[in-house]
């Protein structure tokens, strides 16, 4: 909030499971633009990308615990894993270009 405030933009990413913080964040960060990366858990897993998701592990979440997800995100990206990296990244810049215009 200090540096929003100042008038410098800032763009940091945060896997925040809690509806609670997303509406603090809303509410105290002037120009809050949440994005929501939307993506099927059971591809997430079958990927095996992550040391948890190759071996059996506990607490994690979209398994063992259910994550609270965003209901008013302001923008929402359907991740299939059929897009590369650059044009996920191109669609997110028009639609935050389009928000903030």
């Amino acid at each position: 909030k200090k540096i929003s405030s100042s008038g410098i933009n800032v763009l940091f990413d945060v896997v925040c499971l809690f509806e609670k913080i997303r509406k603090k964040n809303r509410k105290y960060i002037k120009n809050y633009l949440e994005i929501y990366i939307k993506a099927d858990s059971k591809i997430i897993f079958q990927r095996k990308e992550k040391y948890f998701h190759k071996v059996k592990t506990n607490n994690v979440w979209a398994l063992d615990i259910k994550p609270e997800f965003p209901k008013n995100a302001d923008i929402v990206i359907n991740n299939n894993f059929k897009k590369n990296i650059r044009q996920l990244s191109n669609f997110l810049l028009k639609k935050i270009k389009k928000k903030f215009k």
